[in-house]
């Protein structure tokens, strides 16, 4: 069984050294992260290049080099997708309103929210988890798209109101908690100042 291991640089003239005394260098790759488009990196090991991914899983979760979390959203999002289906006999069967309810918090949200307590959501992301929402209701109540149900009737049906988007919000705010009660890098990355200058253009559209 093969394992994952992450590791922080800060600076890109430590990391060939970091890198000669960490074993084997055949199997590492490299990834750059930062939000400014178009730098390159090489870096030579021992006469070794060694190569540049874009994205990996660590340790289950989709870590990509522009620091966004748009792609991890719409990965969990097709796997909350795929655990539904899989369990779609049960939830689309005879069982009571409530028992269903229960066993989509306990089989899709939990996989389609893990790790969500530090997401950087955007206002797309956000529609697309209140669409898959929705999405999972749907499903479950079996409606055909030709009655033409709007979100507010589907949410009366399934006797219930628009939750996702508490559960990611609580999930971070518990998180946060955590992580400003500890000494540890974390903290310092959260409360820390960015060196240098400010991007060009305008920023991001955080919620």
């Amino acid at each position: 069984m093969s394992s994952v291991l992450g590791f922080v640089i800060d600076s890109e003239r430590m990391l060939p050294d970091f890198l000669a005394h960490s074993g084997e260098i055949m199997r590492m790759r490299i990834m750059k992260m930062s939000t400014v488009e178009g730098r390159t990196m090489k870096i030579t090991v021992n006469g070794q290049n060694l190569e540049r991914v874009k994205q990996f899983c660590y340790p289950r979760s989709l870590v990509t080099e522009d620091c966004r979390s748009c792609h991890e959203v719409r990965r969990r999002i097709a796997l909350g997708k795929e655990a539904f289906n899989q369990k779609s006999d049960l939830m689309r069967g005879s069982l009571s309103l409530h028992l269903k309810k229960r066993m989509v918090q306990a089989f899709v949200w939990s996989v389609a929210l893990y790790g969500s307590e530090t997401w950087t959501l955007q206002k797309e992301d956000i529609q697309r988890l209140e669409a898959f929402e929705i999405w999972i209701w749907t499903r479950m109540m079996k409606l055909p798209w030709t009655e033409h149900k709007t979100n507010e009737e589907i949410l009366q049906m399934v006797e219930t109101e628009r939750e996702i988007m508490d559960t990611v919000r609580s999930r971070q705010t518990r998180w946060l908690g955590h992580i400003l009660r500890h000494d540890s890098f974390l903290r310092i990355t959260l409360e820390g100042q960015i060196q240098g200058k400010k991007a060009y253009g305008r920023p991001r559209t955080m919620l």
